[in-house]
């Protein structure tokens, strides 16, 4: 499976971020940032951009957001969201068509790989 992090935040603020989390190393050479593309989130640029990079199709596309903005801006690249609910209200993430869900323990049965 194809991994990518498409942010509406600095390639800097990921390089701080993702370390800190133990991302970094997974993510390294497919991040894009908003800063860089120029289009950000709720445009759905960012993603068609991440998308076409990654070698991908919309349709084939499975975007896992934390933010109203990035479920709007799925919805509009024509792609699938899973809204992820611990910072963010549901209601914010679904009127946009995501899926929500709790815990990321709960991601891999979302994308049908358990």
């Amino acid at each position: 499976v194809k991994t990518c992090i498409a942010s509406n935040g600095s390639r800097k603020k990921m390089e701080i971020t993702l370390p800190n989390a133990g991302l970094m190393e997974r993510f390294a050479h497919s991040l894009f940032s908003a800063h860089e593309v120029g289009i950000a989130k709720p445009e759905p640029g960012l993603f068609e951009h991440a998308c076409r990079a990654m070698g991908s199709t919309p349709e084939t596309c499975v975007v896992v957001e934390d933010s109203a903005n990035g479920a709007q801006a799925a919805k509009a690249a024509g792609m699938r969201c899973f809204g992820y609910t611990a910072d963010t209200p549901e209601e914010k993430l679904t009127q946009h068509g995501a899926v929500p869900f709790t815990s990321m323990a709960e991601l891999p049965a979302l994308l049908g790989l358990t």
